[in-house]
């Protein structure tokens, strides 16, 4: 998988590994697509990392599509013990991005120590940047490398190095943050953990409270009875408008029956015994004849939301639909006549499951959520 981010060390020893050992080499190629997108988006942070989705599943989906019709097995080294986020991965797991991908994961209970003591058992290649300073490799300006690997790449390589800080220094000032924020590593965040507040305070740097490319999600009303009977459901989702809102009501057509005036900006939805409304400006209402109705129909239309405007045309929920009712090439369209409302198109799509990042960062305040 070459995101088009990767160390020439790395490219040269995937393609050393596999001729010398005569494999088959199928390489996934992300191209161009990290810097077609980061005006856009911005830079990828921990928290929002749009980057996953355009530099690898979406190269990664058309691979396996063009090469395997049938699906494949993929084995794969994930570790419990790399991150929180990996504690409970099984042995076999589906990747829900992916259609027809199935991952095994044999050494997910080896420590680090066992990996690299098969590796010496085996007499096996291994990168060369484990032994400059690299405790993990992935694409060389990743938000989540650490600042000692940041410094390492930037002796080894002070063109990339050079490149990504000064793609940095140019969003900092069209966002108006300070130098600082830049320098210090808090782009690699939208919303602050505790440990970099506290380092602002240190600083004395001002934080700013909202940034142009920032997500966030009010909800002004929640799961509520209606004085008309039923249950309904209110809120404002705020993203970066990328794209025009029909590319919203093309989204919500998986959703319900759609009627949309391009004038007002606003879509209805009729979607079983429930309604739901969105205008242009994020505003979201559900009404549903029931609590759980309600709630689902909201999260249906914030999802859809955050398709619509920031679909990155990566095709995963084109191959995930079996009715061929979706194209993202590009624009979004969803062909109403062929569309069954089955979902799998919204549980293929990275960008809609933001809605969960929204809301957990909510938890423990009234009638709000918000990543920044």
């Amino acid at each position: 998988m070459d995101t088009g981010l990767e160390f020439p060390e790395t490219v040269q020893y995937v393609q050393s590994f596999a001729k010398s050992r005569n494999e088959r080499l199928k390489i996934a190629k992300a191209g161009n697509a990290f810097w077609d997108n980061v005006g856009a988006f911005g830079p990828p942070a921990k928290d929002f990392r749009w980057c996953c989705k355009v530099c690898k599943l979406g190269p990664l989906t058309t691979l396996i599509e063009e090469n395997y019709r049938d699906g494949t097995v993929t084995i794969e080294g994930n570790r419990a013990l790399e991150s929180f986020a990996r504690t409970d991965i099984g042995f076999v797991e589906r990747n829900p991005f992916v259609p027809n991908q199935t991952v095994l994961n044999p050494i997910r209970h080896w420590i680090a120590a066992e990996v690299w003591g098969y590796i010496w058992m085996e007499d096996l290649e291994f990168n060369p940047l484990y032994e400059q300073d690299f405790e993990r490799i992935g694409c060389y300006l990743c938000a989540s490398c650490l600042g000692s690997e940041w410094k390492a790449t930037g002796e080894i390589h002070p063109d990339l190095h050079a490149e990504w800080e000064a793609s940095l220094g140019e969003w900092g000032e069209q966002v108006g943050v300070s130098p600082e924020f830049v320098r210090y590593g808090f782009w690699r965040w939208k919303s602050l953990p505790p440990k970099m507040r506290l380092v602002a305070e240190e600083l004395q740097m001002k934080v700013p409270q909202m940034r142009s490319d920032s997500m966030e999600l009010r909800i002004s009303k929640g799961a509520s009875p209606c004085v008309a009977g039923g249950f309904s459901m209110e809120g404002v989702l705020t993203v970066p408008h990328k794209r025009d809102f029909s590319q919203v009501a093309e989204a919500l057509k998986t959703v319900g029956k759609v009627k949309f005036s391009p004038e007002f900006e606003v879509v209805m939805v009729k979607a079983g015994d429930g309604t739901l409304k969105m205008f242009g400006g994020g505003h979201i209402s559900a009404i549903a004849p029931t609590r759980d109705g309600a709630q689902a129909l909201f999260r249906a239309g914030a999802e859809a939301f955050l398709r619509g405007q920031l679909c990155t045309s990566c095709r995963i929920c084109e191959r995930n639909c079996e009715f061929s009712a979706i194209t993202a090439d590009g624009q979004l369209k969803v062909d109403d006549r062929r569309c069954r409302q089955c979902g799998k198109c919204v549980e293929a799509c990275v960008v809609a499951h933001y809605y969960d990042k929204l809301v957990t960062a909510g938890e423990g305040r009234p009638a709000y959520a918000g990543v920044k």
